[in-house]
Formats: C-alpha cells, structure tokens, sequence
C-alpha cells in the first residue's frame, strides 16, 4: 500500500450518494506499483492476561483450520475480511496485488469453503485502483469498500447489495489533495472515510448516511482533524450516539520513535460541531518507519486502532485504541498494547498489554475488532515469538526474531484484561523470501461477529499446500474460522 507512506437499488442509492457531493468518476489513470514517501518508556502499567483461562475454553482446536483464500501467482497483502451480520457465512477479501493496478477480491457464502476470486478496479466499473483497500458491512447487509486510485488523487468507494457478489461504484469521497492511507467504518446509520491528506498536511474524514440495505446519502461534508499537521495513518470509529473519534500517529522524526499518538472527536458526527482539537492519548515507542528484523525493509509503524462499543451490553460506550508498541525503544520488543475510555476520548485507561509471551521478539501489525453482538473485542498480529532461531516450529532460517506466524486474543471483560493468545498460523511465514516491495504490507485485517472471528493475514508458509508459488516464496492471504466460546 501507499504509506508516505448491479442491483437496481443499489444503482440508485449510487446515483443519490453522488448527487451529495461525492463527485468524481472512476479513475482509470495509469500507473505503477504502491508508492511512499522516503523513509527518513515505559512498558505497559498492566499484563492484562486473565491467568484463569485455559486455552481450550477460548477455542476448540489448538490451530485452527487454515484456508488460502487468494491461491494466486504473486504477493498479495495487506488484507482487509469482513463478515455480513444477515448473513454470517459471507465473507469478503480484499488486498493489493504486487504487480500492475486493481485489487484482489473474494467472495464466499459458505464460511470459506468456496470462494470467487477475481482482480477488480483494473480498469472495470470501479476504476483502477492502487492500493489501500479497507472494507466492512454494516448492519443492513450494505458491504462498503475503499480504496486510493492509481493516479493517487482520489480516495474511492463502491458498495454492495448482494454479499459483495457485485459492486456499484459510488463516488470520490475526498474533494482535493493527494490522499494516503484511507479507512472505514460504520455506526448505526452511517458510514464513515478517513484519509490523510499529504497535499493539505491534515487527517481528514467525511460521513454518509445509511438508512437501509442500498439506501445511502447524502454525505457529509470533508471534515479536518484540528493540529493533524504531519501526522498520518489514521482511523475511524462511530460511538452509540453517532459521535466520532478518529486516531493517528506522528509521521516525522524520528522515524525510528518516539512518537505520539493523538484523537479528534467530532461530539455530533454529522452536526455543525466539527472535530475538536487533537488530544494526545500516548507517547510510543514505534516510529512511523521503525524497522525490525522480520519488517526491515518496509519498517512497521503504530497499526493505531480504533473499536468503539456499542453493543448495549455492559461496557456500551467504551471505545478502545489498540496500537504497537516497544519496550524498551529500539529493543525490537515490539509489543501489542490496549487502552479504552469511557468518556469519548478524554482520558484513557493504563497500557495494557494483548501478547502475553515471556519473549523479547517482535509481534506487529495489529488489527481489532469489537463484536456488536455479544461486546466481546478481539485482535490479531504477526508474531515473532517461536522465532528462537534454532530451526524448531516457528523459524525458517536459523536466524532469530525474523519469521513470523499469526496469533490472536479475545477480551470479554471490555479490554481489562486478555485471554491466553491463540497461535492461528498452522506454519511460519519470512517476508524476506516473499520479495514483496511492502514486505507483510502496513496492516492485516480481522472481522468479529456472534462469537466468531476471521483475521486475514500474507502467508508464504504454505501450510495448506495450495500457494502456486510454493513453499517460502511469494504471499497467499490465509484466514481462519475462531470461535469463542
């Protein structure tokens, strides 16, 4: 990715979500490959590990079951999977591809069993797209997807009404600038963009109203993040009364880190109110480029996350910030960490810390996501933590700290505390031999909904011996059924 880094009703909620502003046809610039820009404390207050839970109370099996969903020649990576509430057995993926414009994308209605692979926004009715998909569903079945075009001017969206099967392009979200690092998210009634943009130096966001499946607009205006000036990598949450909290990092030196991580609340999403002035939640030890053994080429950045809680159930209202981090700086200790408030962003709880290994490596490139059914939040990652080196389970080379599989845990508690981490890798993937320009990519994705969760993550492990490429070569984008219990 770039980081400076036809169903009739649907063609209509099209027609109504470009009338709103949205305005802008598909790019179909040519262009090359994903681009950026040139790469220029403490530890957690708390372990956050439950302690008590076996790890047979959080899943059925040790592993569970790998699929590769892409199959495909090439690296493809970062990786967004979303899960359709009216319909719990659709699944989407989305990635980048490594060679020419567009997207791969899936589809499955059976839980994974099979898939419709294709490459999309090459040119067809979407456009060619760059890179820097995100997608989700929302709770009318309305699949949403986003995404920067090949001339890097727009940041672009199509919907769904039919599981993802087919896609309407519906407009250009942002209205001027080069944008970077696009994301989305959905409330109650709306869907939500947020973007950087490096033309203008702000994060920027903008909403559209939801009031059914196929049923959009209109849009909000572009909305700046007050004092976001040199700070990137955003995302987005929607809480229970329709207010917004957008999330980022500082992007500029030191690269390596510290660096501080800050929200804007706009107390009224689509009010006249506006984003407030930036608040700063923490300062971390992952820079906006921080290389570790296992991303020493594309470098990790602080994966900030944001899931906010609107379940109804007993921690309604928190939202939670899930970020990497490192202790101590420059130890490649790289840690996953969560902290939530209850108070829309003001103040935030202590550091507690997801990963609950007794090792010094890496784990890196966070996603989360809160399940609106049950309240339960879950996050995934790479993980360095079997990598000892020593040719054993959990490393390729006999050189520590730079394999990786992927691990995930669930808090049931509202992000008090963790259960013992699940390894989801069946094997152990090492992005060096990928030859991917973006190595593992800027993030991975993950879907939780009614007690299941899918991450999807780049895998060259070939654990299912089904990667055209072979073993140890080129990326498949891997997923897996977890349920929990």
């Amino acid at each position: 990715m770039r980081r400076l880094r036809s169903a009739p009703v649907l063609l209509a909620a099209a027609a109504a979500f470009a009338v709103a502003s949205l305005a802008g046809g598909p790019a179909g610039a040519a262009g090359g490959g994903p681009t950026r820009a040139a790469n220029p404390a403490s530890g957690p207050s708390a372990r956050g590990a439950s302690g008590g839970s076996s790890l047979a109370a959080i899943i059925s099996s040790a592993v569970p079951t790998n699929i590769n969903v892409s199959r495909r020649n090439g690296n493809q990576s970062e990786a967004t999977i979303s899960i359709n509430p009216t319909n719990p057995n659709n699944l989407v993926v989305t990635s980048n591809i490594d060679v020419g414009n567009g997207l791969f994308y899936a589809v499955t209605m059976d839980g994974g069993a099979h898939w419709m692979r294709k490459i999309i926004a090459d040119g067809d009715n979407l456009g060619t797209a760059c890179c820097d998909s995100k997608a989700v569903f929302d709770r009318f079945g309305n699949y949403f997807l986003v995404y920067l075009d090949a001339a890097i001017t727009k940041v672009q969206a199509a919907a769904s009404t039919d599981g993802g099967l087919t896609l309407q392009y519906l407009g250009k979200v942002n209205t001027s600038g080069s944008p970077d690092f696009c994301g989305i998210t959905v409330g109650d009634d709306s869907v939500w963009f947020v973007w950087t943009n490096t033309s203008a130096n702000t994060v920027q966001a903008r909403g559209v109203h939801v009031s059914g499946l196929g049923q959009f607009g209109p849009a909000g205006p572009v909305e700046s993040a007050p004092g976001s000036a040199n700070d990137s990598f955003a995302d987005i949450a929607v809480g229970p009364e329709g207010q917004v909290l957008v999330t980022y990092q500082h992007n500029g030196a030191p690269f390596e880190g510290p660096s501080d991580i800050f929200v804007n609340l706009d107390p009224d999403g689509f009010g006249p109110m506006g984003f407030t002035n930036k608040r700063k939640v923490l300062t971390g030890n992952v820079g906006s480029f921080d290389s570790i053994p296992a991303m020493d080429s594309r470098t990790v950045l602080a994966s900030v996350n944001l899931e906010w809680d609107r379940s109804g159930g007993p921690f309604d209202g928190r939202v939670h910030l899930i970020y990497n981090d490192e202790f101590p700086n420059e130890s490649d200790n790289t840690e996953i960490v969560e902290l939530y408030s209850d108070d829309n962003g003001a103040t935030w709880s202590g550091r507690i810390r997801v990963n609950d290994d007794a090792t010094n490596r890496s784990q890196f490139l966070p996603w989360a996501s809160l399940d609106q059914t049950t309240g339960w939040l879950a996050a995934s990652w790479h993980d360095a933590r079997m990598d000892a080196g020593d040719h054993t389970d959990g490393d390729t080379n006999g050189i520590r700290n730079d394999d990786a599989q992927f691990w995930a845990a669930v808090s049931k508690d509202g992000g008090v505390t963790w259960e013992t981490n699940i390894r989801v890798s069946a094997g152990t993937s090492n992005e060096d031999q990928a030859q991917n320009g973006i190595d593992y990519g800027d993030y991975t994705g993950l879907s939780f909904h009614a007690g299941v969760f899918y991450p999807i993550w780049a895998d060259n492990s070939n654990s299912t011996g089904d990667n055209p490429n072979g073993t140890l070569n080129q990326f498949d984008l891997y997923t897996a059924r977890v349920q929990v219990s």
